[in-house]
């Protein structure tokens, strides 16, 4: 069934779902500063490790991103990356001018050690198989990457989402647990200026971004992982967007000062029964649970 969740107003920080926002005192009086209660915690900020490799942080960036309507447009390529008429050999120039927070320029070979890196058998990367047809990745310049895949793979330009994190970080360092895992330098329109693990996060703006400089210049995001604890500090004023599922959600519908946005997602969860188990390793009980089961009763509740 397709999952859906309803977010807060404000879709900042990339999260999913249907939201409302409250017009209430978590914002601060220049309204350039959020607070988001959000519904879990990263183990860690590396997208190599597998953060957010759907191109959803806003503290990397891929060489492409989505667009309000999910369609890949450049990000730290000119262009989103064009393949040869064989399906194999994907080709991305990147843009020019773009610098990590620390100052330093971004280089095709930082590009190129990101991915090597994913594919790398020593790093505990969750993301390692969704690189499965990719063979070769080059840097024949300063500007242009070259990835060669082993067939021909449709969904490749997606995986061109994943951020890009600066070689030079990582030198002498074991990727597994490099402080960088925590505090990253990134390209991305936030850095991360506090870490307090279990209780927020605190985004800063980054001033010199190539995309320009964010309107909103701290978000912190508080991490709550009960959902019916976030719409009670919601209703409290403590944040000024959240992330509910639909039921509790609905009960900001109309009220003053909050605004509900809902959309779907292309996320599907299944039900599975452990066939291993003695009780359910009958093929007649199982047929009997699926024919049994009131599927609309779970969509609704």
């Amino acid at each position: 069934m397709p999952w859906r969740r309803l977010i807060l107003f404000v879709t900042l920080l990339a999260l999913v779902g249907a939201c409302s926002a409250p017009s209430g005192p978590a914002t601060s009086l220049d309204g350039r500063s959020i607070v988001i209660g959000a519904g879990s915690e990263p183990d860690n900020l590396n997208p190599i490790l597998g953060f957010a490799p759907d191109g959803a942080s806003k503290i990397f960036d891929g060489l492409v991103s989505r667009d309000a309507n999910l369609a890949l447009v450049p990000a730290l390529a000119e262009q989103v990356p064009t393949v040869s008429p064989d399906g194999l050999t994907w080709t991305a120039t990147l843009r020019p001018g773009v610098t990590f927070s620390d100052g330093s320029p971004l280089a095709a070979s930082d590009v190129v050690f990101t991915f090597q890196s994913v594919l790398d058998p020593k790093v505990n990367s969750t993301i390692a198989s969704n690189y499965d047809a990719l063979a070769q990745v080059s840097a024949p310049d300063g500007r242009t990457v070259v990835f060669r895949l082993k067939y021909p793979y449709a969904p490749f330009a997606q995986r061109l989402l994943l951020g890009i994190v600066p070689r030079k970080a990582f030198d002498g360092q074991d990727i597994n647990t490099a402080p960088f895992n925590t505090a990253p330098v990134a390209t991305g329109p936030y850095t991360v200026a506090e870490w307090r693990k279990g209780d927020r996060m605190v985004l800063k703006a980054n001033e010199k971004y190539w995309g320009g400089a964010p309107a909103v210049t701290t978000a912190t995001l508080v991490f709550v992982t009960d959902d019916n604890a976030r719409a009670t500090r919601m209703a409290a004023g403590e944040f000024d967007a959240t992330v509910l599922p639909p039921k509790l959600a609905k009960t900001y519908a109309g009220q003053d000062g909050y605004r509900v946005v809902q959309a779907q997602s292309a996320d599907y969860r299944g039900l599975g029964i452990p066939s291993e188990l003695p009780f359910t390793s009958d093929t007649r009980v199982r047929q009997a649970i699926n024919v049994g089961i009131n599927r609309q009763a779970m969509i609704d509740t």
